[in-house]
């Protein structure tokens, strides 16, 4: 009787954490996609500049662009991970089909 309890209470808190990284890949996805708007217009306005000088401060802004995804997109592989060698990964899979 215990065991299973304990399975119920594992399976509603697996849920409740599936659900807030959910929330969390959205919010993601949505500074994500914010990024990518702002690098095609930098990327738009280098391939159409008048000057040396805007090539170079648009390439710049570019590079740090793609360095904020990079975090981003490492940040969340990171957690991800995390939460996988927690044994919430497939172990908690398994157990919520049981």
């Amino acid at each position: 009787m215990t065991k299973e309890i304990e399975q119920q209470r594992r399976i509603v808190e697996l849920e409740r954490l599936n659900g807030e990284l959910a929330k969390q890949v959205v919010e993601a996805e949505q500074r994500a996609a914010g990024i990518y708007e702002q690098y095609q217009v930098l990327r738009y306005v280098i391939e159409n500049s008048p000057t040396q000088h805007d090539l170079l401060f648009l390439k710049g802004r570019i590079k740090l662009l793609e360095e904020t995804l990079d975090k981003e997109v490492s940040g969340w592989r990171f957690k991800i991970g995390k939460k996988y060698q927690e044994g919430k990964g497939d172990e908690g899979c398994q157990q919520s089909k049981k």
